[in-house]
């Protein structure tokens, strides 16, 4: 999951296995971080309309991929 702060809008984006066209669905109601569990948290990072996926298999490989809207 992706919590966006307030800055950006807030919300929170559910990433998944990709089912047909779709890999995210976006919660804009969703206004706080969850805290039971525990959970790494990273800052947010704005890209700028670009899609960032890292996949890791022994090692960490990143791409890039613009977002078509």
């Amino acid at each position: 999951m992706i919590y966006y702060p307030n800055s950006a809008g807030g919300g929170m984006k559910e990433l998944f296995r990709k089912v047909g066209n779709r890999s995210s669905e976006f919660h804009p109601e969703v206004r706080r971080v969850r805290r039971e569990g525990s959970y790494i948290y990273e800052e947010f990072m704005p890209t700028g309309g670009t899609d960032v996926k890292v996949h890791y298999v022994a090692f960490c490989i990143a791409s890039f991929h613009m977002l078509v809207s």
